[in-house]
């Protein structure tokens, strides 16, 4: 998609701009939100963020689907640029005005629908978020800002992506091995479970969401090559090590070391 604003001009905004404001609002976070009562959340009214990648948001109808299973299509909500509201249009799976479009003809424009964006969610009373950017700041930002009591997104967890503040309430780590789609389904799933049990998704969830790897946030090495901290020499695929010899070796090393 051509970005009027220029995909560079968002890149470095997001960067030197969108972390500093994450390290204050996540400093705010911890000041003035109270912690929930212990156990899964209900929720209401549900709103999605996804700005862009209109591949990506055809990859989100299950997801969006569930969520209107859960609190009915007309308390499911969209925040996109404006760009990529036709695609919400065409799928006709949540009602048109439910729809929250942010211009991007200019930075200018940006702030202010963004800030519409966030006056609307705070009027509509939304209860629980949904943060479908791959680890941008900006997402994270606007979805605290709606005052959700439930927020889910992407948290780096080991530091192995772009930071991006402390906040979200239901925190998930990020797995590349996933398809898209079900990434975005476990992600409504996070919805229905207690906070402090994730990222792990354990027990009583669908084929897709069990996929989303049940033994995290426990990273595991690439198999080759691996160094072995007793002899270190390096082994390759032609003489690899015993599966649990390998993870037992190299327990203290994975933490350290990003392995993709």
């Amino acid at each position: 998609m051509d970005l009027p604003v220029g995909i560079s001009t968002l890149q470095r905004t997001d960067r030197w701009i969108g972390a500093p404001l994450c390290a204050i609002l996540t400093l705010l976070r911890k000041i003035f939100e109270s912690a929930g009562p212990p156990g899964p959340r209900q929720v209401q009214r549900i709103l999605f963020v996804k700005f862009a990648e209109q591949g990506s948001t055809v990859l989100a109808y299950p997801a969006i689907r569930r969520a209107a299973g859960m609190v009915g299509r007309e308390n499911v909500y969209f925040v996109v640029f404006e760009d990529n509201r036709f695609i919400l249009d065409v799928m006709e799976i949540i009602p048109e005005q439910n729809v929250i479009t942010i211009s991007i003809r200019n930075p200018f424009a940006l702030a202010i629908g963004a800030l519409r964006a966030v006056l609307r969610a705070r009027k509509i009373d939304i209860d629980g978020v949904i943060d479908m950017e791959f680890l941008t700041r900006f997402s994270a930002m606007l979805t605290f800002l709606t005052g959700a009591k439930s927020r889910v997104g992407f948290h780096t967890f080991f530091g192995d992506g772009p930071y991006r503040g402390d906040l979200m309430t239901h925190r998930l780590l990020y797995n590349p091995h996933l398809h898209t789609s079900q990434m975005f389904e476990a992600m409504v799933e996070a919805l229905t479970r207690d906070p402090a049990v994730l990222p792990n998704l354990r027990g009583g969830c669908s084929n897709v969401t069990r996929t989303y790897l049940s033994d995290l946030p426990v990273r595991r090495p690439r198999p080759l090559p691996i160094t072995s901290l007793q002899t270190r020499s390096v082994r390759t695929a032609s003489s690899p090590l015993p599966e649990k010899r390998l993870y037992g070796k190299c327990s203290c090393f994975t933490r350290a070391v990003r392995f993709w």
